[in-house]
């Protein structure tokens, strides 16, 4: 997949179009990705365009570029947000980028699409100009799970309470954190639960704060895992938000390698203990939780293979 600020863009290509922000790329993209890419049999290039703009994710970027790519988007344009853009009026947003810089024969959108200056475009401004241009103007209705559209703004508020189980409905996989292992303080080897560390993007939305049944992706195999996300208050002089996973049946030292820890379920607040045999007792009590979570969603994946 090619990745592109659109700026420069000037392949000699017809392509279908799909617009949107993209936070999370959810089942709700996914299902605007799908009848982009469906237009491939018609000879135009699956392509997706997004706004750079400075916002908090639901997921790092990489996780949704990998998402793209793997969906069949052949070419991503992260096209920049600047006063250039969000002065455009929708006809110039149309001719000027759909059409004069992305060669659109085709955009595919979902029916509250609004575009160009203060969102004044809508669905019948997008279809004029679609007849005007010759370009073929596709709406798809807004993806519903358990009766309510699916969206980035629900995605958030749900994350932000910790039901993770819904975000990952939602999203159409485990909410995710990939990144390289780094050295933490060590607690986790005194107490005989050795566990891996990770930084956390401050362009993220942070979930609650606290412990978490996981998934652990490492060179091309699953674990499992409990993962704490916070900033470990029983433990002295850290100051920086991490996530701190113990992964069960494992024991290599892997600091400097690329890890991703996927969340099953938010089992409770994190909190500071008053010794460490406290500490470890609560653990012991996570670990066993944590397990029997990991253990019924490994069976919800063999029952759903059959």
């Amino acid at each position: 997949m090619k990745i592109t600020d659109g700026i420069s863009f000037d392949e000699n290509i017809k392509t279908a179009v799909t617009i949107g922000k993209f936070d999370g790329v959810h089942i709700g993209h996914q299902k605007l990705i799908k009848e982009t890419y469906s237009f491939k049999e018609k000879g135009l290039v699956p392509v997706a365009l997004t706004f750079d703009i400075n916002f908090e994710y639901i997921l790092d970027r990489s996780d949704s570029r990998n998402m793209f790519e793997k969906m069949g988007i052949e070419i991503l344009v992260e096209y920049p947000f600047d006063d250039k853009t969000k002065n455009m009026n929708p006809e110039e947003f149309f001719e000027y980028i759909i059409v004069g810089k992305l060669h659109a024969g085709a955009v595919v959108v979902g029916n509250d699409f609004r575009f160009g200056h203060n969102r004044s475009g809508d669905i019948d401004t997008l279809k004029k100009l679609g007849e005007k241009y010759g370009v073929v103007i596709d709406i798809v209705e807004k993806e519903k799970l358990d009766g309510e559209v699916v969206s980035s703004t629900r995605i958030r508020n749900e994350l932000s309470n910790g039901n993770i189980q819904l975000v990952n409905r939602l999203l159409g996989r485990e909410y995710s954190v990939t990144g390289e292992v780094i050295y933490g303080n060590q607690l986790g080897r005194t107490l005989n639960m050795p566990t891996i560390n990770l930084g956390f993007d401050c362009k993220r939305i942070v979930p609650p704060r606290g412990v978490y049944a996981s998934l652990v992706n490492y060179d091309g195999k699953i674990y499992g895992g409990v993962t704490n996300v916070g900033f470990k208050p029983t433990a002295p002089g850290i100051s920086n938000l991490g996530v701190e996973t113990f992964i069960f049946d494992f024991d290599k030292m892997i600091y400097g390698e690329k890890v991703t820890v996927k969340l099953l379920d938010y089992q409770r607040k994190e909190r500071k203990f008053e010794s460490l045999d406290e500490l470890k007792e609560q653990m012991v009590i996570d670990v066993h939780k944590a397990k029997e979570t990991v253990k019924k969603y490994e069976q919800n994946i063999l029952q759903s293979e059959v």
